[in-house]
């Protein structure tokens, strides 16, 4: 809300490197905006000379809410974490897919513009001789600062053009996809670390899905499907190809145009060995059909009888990594590495915090191990760590902290 996003035409050469990029996830109000808020609101507060002073006070009200639901679900300070009332919200059906808490700027955006048009109109009650150089003044200041430079589109044909790799796929018999190479992602969430074309690359597999509607393993925006996480921006048939044929890929999607010929070669002949045929090619695009059967069960700590290690004592506030060895007899793909950590007193929930699972792979054999780092409650005691697998799969260990 303080520092001004990359792409404003103002502040972005003043801030320069340190500008944070352009993102969903800043709510940038303004410095001329935020002065005339606050006289609005100072002299709503003192004067009486306002009809209907109400209907603003509801919009302020409603502003002021809506900002704490920009937030999000919790906040975290000094280490503890906090829910805030947005966390009430995702119990609800439809806003648990809400992607930023941010949309919510639609609304504070609307209060602000009341709180600013009181502001006019208190301008002008005071200096009304002046008030058209004083509308005119802060009006350009106000698109000054507002200026941004355009974003870049990717634009795509608005004729129903489908290439011919869609259209032969549709007549296919349906399965799971994935288009490779996937975006610049990493199993951590990371995005836009690398390739500058992610968002165009992955915004057109969705585009053309549109003209066979299979289930696709790539993703956009806020929404991807597990295994996506578990992708590394540069395409490694090596490490990937187990994975892709755990979750029950049935065709591969090559776009050949973003490698260079070396490379090409090299996935061509990885993936015709794992046991992919090739299907079909054109105009740069290579499918490959999954010719072999069965895949991997997905995992989940219920199946994975797994365990903590017995070293059950650590300090208060200390960050400790808490051991879990696979004891399955069967190997398992893990589509996501997500763990939600509670920690209980006296069967009170004190805290909860996420994790990630540290694990060099996503297929896991029996007597791997991997570890989950989380940070101890600050009060020494005894406490009931629960951690939470997809939801609903749970195991639970005291542990003592000192």
């Amino acid at each position: 809300m303080i520092k001004p996003p990359g792409n404003s035409f103002l502040w972005a050469n003043l801030i320069g490197p340190d500008a944070p990029k352009v993102s969903d996830r800043i709510l940038y109000v303004g410095i001329i905006p935020s002065m005339l808020v606050i006289f609005g609101v100072v002299n709503l507060l003192k004067r009486n000379q306002l009809k209907n002073r109400s209907i603003h006070a509801s919009f302020l009200i409603m502003g002021l809410f809506c900002l704490i639901f920009a937030f999000g679900p919790r906040v975290i300070i000094n280490k503890d974490q906090y829910h805030l009332p947005f966390y009430l919200l995702l119990q609800l059906p439809g806003f648990s897919g809400t992607r930023v808490p941010l949309r919510f700027a639609i609304l504070i955006y609307l209060a602000l513009g009341v709180a600013i048009a009181t502001a006019f109109f208190f301008l002008e009650k005071k200096h009304y001789g002046l008030k058209r150089i004083i509308v005119l003044g802060i009006g350009m200041l106000f698109m000054l600062e507002y200026l941004s430079f355009p974003l870049e589109f990717k634009r795509f044909p608005d004729n129903g053009y489908c290439p011919p790799v869609y259209q032969w796929l549709a007549k296919q018999q349906p399965g799971p996809i994935i288009e490779i190479p996937l975006g610049s992602l990493d199993f951590r969430g990371k995005i836009f670390a690398e390739l500058p074309d992610w968002a165009s690359w992955e915004s057109e597999y969705q585009y053309y899905s549109r003209f066979h509607f299979f289930p696709m393993m790539n993703g956009y925006s806020g929404f991807f499907p597990p295994l996506h996480y578990l992708m590394t921006s540069k395409y490694d048939t090596i490490e990937q190809l187990p994975i892709i044929k755990a979750a029950g890929v049935k065709y591969i999607i090559y776009h050949k145009i973003h490698h260079t010929p070396e490379i090409i070669q090299e996935n061509i002949t990885e993936i015709t060995e794992s046991g992919f045929r090739k299907a079909y090619e054109k105009n740069g695009v290579t499918v490959f059909k999954n010719t072999t059967s069965g895949n991997l069960p997905y995992f989940s700590f219920l199946e994975a009888n797994l365990s903590i290690s017995d070293d059950q004592q650590f300090p208060a506030l200390s960050s400790i990594s808490v051991k879990m060895t696979y004891g399955g007899k069967t190997s398992l793909v893990l589509f996501e590495n997500i763990v939600q950590i509670n920690w209980y007193q006296n069967n009170n929930l004190l805290r909860t915090d996420r994790a990630y699972l540290l694990m060099n792979y996503p297929i896991v054999r029996p007597n791997d191990t991997f570890n989950i780092v989380c940070n101890t409650p600050e009060n020494p005691g005894s406490y009931k760590l629960q951690l939470i697998f997809h939801g609903n799969v749970t195991i639970a260990k005291t542990v003592e902290v000192l």
